[in-house]
């Protein structure tokens, strides 16, 4: 098993249906609606994804293995993420695992992927300023 998943959790603008779907879009092979734990916030822009324990729910998207690294290229550089200076980047980029469902059912199927949460450190405004989503899903 690859260390790197071939797939992306997007809980915000990168959805489905949203406006920048559209640099994700050519590169999905399929998709399927999931959830992570984690703590959503609002900056009225976009989400934010911080560490918690609600349900946040989004979009599973799986890509083909040979369009991935074009795909993180594309995405860390929306997401403000830098590889070579992650602690200065204004989202993190991590591994997950996204539970398959929108949460309404017990589900035991889990795939990893990638999300990006907010980095608190750089994150301007902090997370304790922006309002909470806590049902976890954002529009």
């Amino acid at each position: 098993m690859s260390d790197n998943p071939g797939a992306f959790f997007v809980y915000g603008t990168l959805k489905r249906g949203q406006p920048n779907h559209r640099l994700l879009a050519p590169f999905v092979r399929s998709s399927a609606p999931g959830y992570v734990l984690g703590a959503l916030y609002d900056t009225f822009d976009y989400p934010v994804l911080t560490d918690g324990s609600d349900m946040v729910h989004g979009d599973l998207l799986r890509l083909s293995p040979p369009e991935m690294e074009r795909a993180l290229e594309i995405v860390d550089r929306f997401e403000e993420y830098v590889s070579t200076a992650p602690a200065m980047s204004l989202f993190e980029r991590r591994v997950v695992e996204v539970h398959i469902g929108d949460g309404e059912v017990e589900v035991s199927e889990t795939e990893r992927a990638y999300a990006y949460f907010y980095n608190a450190a750089c994150g301007i405004p902090p997370v304790q300023d922006l309002p909470r989503i806590p049902e976890g899903n954002w529009l």
